[in-house]
């Protein structure tokens, strides 16, 4: 059992037992989970009680199959938006090439972790957008604002897709204003409904939820009957307390916390496994990383110098986007006090990595032999940290 799989393998069986519990996040991705698990066992055969703790080989499989699946997804989702996004298929290929042979991405969808669903389901919202910009079909809307909100009701830094959407819904719409405020309404109000959806079906599973249990009676119930208030009562109680959860989190340090600033650097690792002389660490392929942070910098020079905008062909949409979709998922991380740790990175870092995949593809069209070798060094480069990926 690796890292916070302690946390969440708890959380999903406490679904399966019917049993209360509290967590930080909005409980979509642990249902994901739980409703995976219940098809095949009636709970995880793991009590769960320290990390690094052996359990059946059935829990394991179960946990972490979700995520594995939404990690393969991605794959393919992150093609077919950087298709749509960039008109270029080649875009999309190098983009999804990239995203195989990063190893920060490969283990995070390796364990029993939900920052990969936030990642699937905000991609996958944002090219249902896409395609709705392209055929008009109101059900591509719907569902572009059904997986933002299925993002966000994993954890609330998923916000940051829609705010992508939104950029998109200004800039690359073209309709009139009363028009892009239609589609904002509709997608919102898929938004919320997701939103909401997945505390009703906490609540369902979990009905009795007054009762004198832990941390979760102690956090919501204080001088209240919780059963007593209404649905949305309950929601605004219980996201009251998810945030104030977060606050109390800044006076815990952790020994694999890193701080924001030296993330594009992949400065501080995060150990999440030992077995002997076998570990496995989040950490990402080091050229690839570095070569996708040093790319931000050639968007910020495409910006003042017009020689480096003309040679890369650079769309001032397009440098617009990657800018911000960059920023968006990376600047609210320094106003967050608690623990931070290299996989909040991912989502922005994805964007670097769609913003090299640009960069790759328009030197290859005028230096084919330099792009193509440049891929040939990423797919090495990924062996450098290949044992402490897969645990070897």
């Amino acid at each position: 059992m690796v890292f916070d799989e302690f946390h969440f393998g708890k959380f999903v069986n406490a679904y399966l037992k019917k049993e209360s519990f509290f967590d930080i996040h909005p409980p979509l991705g642990k249902l994901i989970i739980a409703g995976f698990v219940k098809l095949f066992s009636p709970s995880l055969p793991c009590s769960f009680q320290e990390i690094g703790q052996k359990c059946p080989a059935l829990t394991f499989y179960l946990l972490r199959t979700p995520v594995l699946i939404a990690g393969i997804l991605l794959i393919l989702i992150f093609y077919l938006f950087l298709k749509e996004l960039t008109s270029s298929k080649t875009i999309g290929f190098i983009g999804s090439f990239l995203l195989i042979f990063e190893n920060a991405f490969i283990v995070q969808s390796r364990f029993g972790l939900l920052d990969i669903f936030l990642i699937f389901f905000g991609f996958l919202g944002l090219y249902l957008f896409l395609k709705f910009n392209e055929k008009r079909n109101f059900l591509y809307l719907i569902f572009s604002g059904f997986f933002l909100g299925a993002s966000f009701s994993i954890k609330w830094t998923g916000a940051s897709f829609f705010a992508i959407f939104l950029f998109l819904l200004i800039f690359k719409n073209k309709d009139q204003w009363k028009r892009k405020l239609n589609y904002f309404l509709l997608a919102s109000l898929a938004f919320v409904l997701i939103y909401l959806f997945s505390f009703w079906v906490h609540f369902q599973i979990i009905p009795n939820q007054s009762e004198k249990k832990v941390f979760y009676e102690q956090a919501l119930f204080v001088g209240e009957d919780f059963e007593s208030l209404n649905f949305f009562q309950k929601i605004f109680r219980i996201n009251k307390i998810m945030f104030s959860a977060q606050e109390t989190l800044k006076d815990v340090p952790h020994p694999f916390q890193s701080d924001p600033f030296f993330w594009p650097l992949m400065e501080k690792s995060i150990f999440y496994w030992v077995s002997g002389e076998k570990k496995i660490f989040l950490t990402g392929n080091p050229l690839l990383w570095y070569s996708a942070t040093f790319s931000f910098l050639i968007l910020i020079l495409a910006f003042i110098f017009k020689e480096i905008k003309k040679f890369f062909q650079y769309p001032l949409f397009l440098l617009f986007f990657f800018f911000f979709s960059f920023l968006i998922n990376y600047l609210p991380f320094f106003f967050i006090q608690r623990s931070l740790f290299l996989y909040h990175y991912l989502p922005a870092y994805s964007f670097l990595i769609a913003n090299l995949a640009f960069l790759v593809e328009k030197t290859r069209e005028k230096n084919q032999f330099l792009a193509l070798s440049f891929l040939v060094l990423v797919f090495l480069s990924f062996f450098k940290n290949f044992a402490i990926t897969y645990g070897l």
